[in-house]
């Protein structure tokens, strides 16, 4: 069996299946099955249930690809693991079960996944939030930022890099964590963005953190 999740960002929804993807040897002659959506504030922390889906299928409901699914309403940015097990019963008595989960993954409370960019000139990638939790900073205490603070990182980053040739006005500096969340200037916390994609893509999915 196969566990799956749909995203809907334009509804805001995340969708949890459980699918029959191949029979081997005897048929079963009943399968019970469960699958649940759980939610963590951090990849590696604790997860709690939110959404499951119980049910069973017998005799002529159990073919290759018969699934079961459910729609869940996302309220909050989370990291979101989808599980399922399954119990099947067979002709003489024997019983067989399955169990799994997917990889964690992180949403904002539109059901967006998060951005996965990576800057190919230096390997930087865009790491995630380490929580789902952040709170903004009020405006008179986030770092500052300017053209002279932007000429110096994209002078550091010539030095530590090589020049890769671009033109740097069409890029914006983004913060990996928004300043807006309490991210600063280091080097480590910046990378190069097109600024269609900063703007377009990563900055939207920011506003709905």
């Amino acid at each position: 069996m196969s566990i799956g999740g749909w995203l809907y960002p334009s509804e805001g929804k995340i969708e949890h299946t459980l699918t029959i993807d191949e029979i081997i040897g005897e048929q079963p002659t009943i399968i019970v099955y469960g699958h649940s959506l759980y939610a963590g504030t951090s990849r590696y922390g604790s997860y709690s249930q939110k959404d499951i889906k119980e049910g069973e299928w017998a005799g002529t409901q159990i073919y290759v690809g018969q699934s079961s699914s459910k729609v869940y309403q996302v309220e909050n940015t989370n990291y979101w693991v989808i599980s399922a097990n399954a119990s099947s019963a067979y002709l003489g008595g024997d019983i067989q079960t399955a169990s799994g989960q997917t990889n964690p993954f992180l949403t904002n409370k539109k059901a967006s996944p998060y951005p996965s960019i990576q800057d190919y000139h230096s390997g930087i990638i865009m790491t995630e939030p380490s929580s789902t939790t952040w709170v903004p900073v009020p405006e008179d205490q986030r770092v500052p930022w300017d053209n002279k603070i932007r000429g110096q990182y994209i002078t550091e980053y010539i030095n530590t890099y090589g020049d890769p040739g671009w033109n740097w006005a069409d890029y914006d500096i983004h913060h990996i964590k928004p300043r807006e969340y309490g991210g600063n200037n280091t080097f480590s916390n910046l990378m190069p963005l097109i600024r269609s994609t900063h703007q377009q893509i990563v900055n939207p999915w920011w506003i709905n953190y």
